[in-house]
């Protein structure tokens, strides 16, 4: 599921190079950023599996937002120029957040007692 939300990113990203500019557009990709970096605070700062969900849910409605806009080829150029900066640090950041926030699940499962559990068990 974690890594279900930096996909979505993915495909907000490409819905964003396809759907295009104006200030719609604008908003859009300004709301898609904000949210990204939203996540990855929440994701640094910790979150509970419905929390996590909610944010996930959130990057997908952006996408279909995104997809609603269908607007044209031009302007999906220039949007993705002029936020494609931001994009790729939002979507860096979320990335490491993300990795960081798996990584310290593992570790809290390495440190469970499975003996105690196993022992238990029999």
């Amino acid at each position: 599921m974690k890594r279900l939300v930096v996909v979505e990113c993915g495909v907000c990203w490409s819905l964003a190079i396809g759907s295009g500019g104006s200030s719609n557009g604008d908003r859009a990709m300004q709301e898609l950023i904000k949210l990204m970096n939203e996540f990855a605070d929440e994701l640094e700062s910790g979150l509970d599996q419905s929390q996590f969900n909610a944010m996930g849910a959130k990057i997908q409605e952006s996408g279909k937002q995104f997809k609603a806009l269908g607007l044209s080829e031009a302007d999906a150029k220039q949007l993705t120029l002029k936020y494609e900066a931001d994009l790729a640090k939002a979507s860096t950041r979320l990335t490491s957040a993300l990795a960081n926030f798996e990584n310290k699940e593992l570790a809290a499962l390495a440190n469970l007692n499975l003996e105690g559990l196993l022992a238990q068990s029999k």
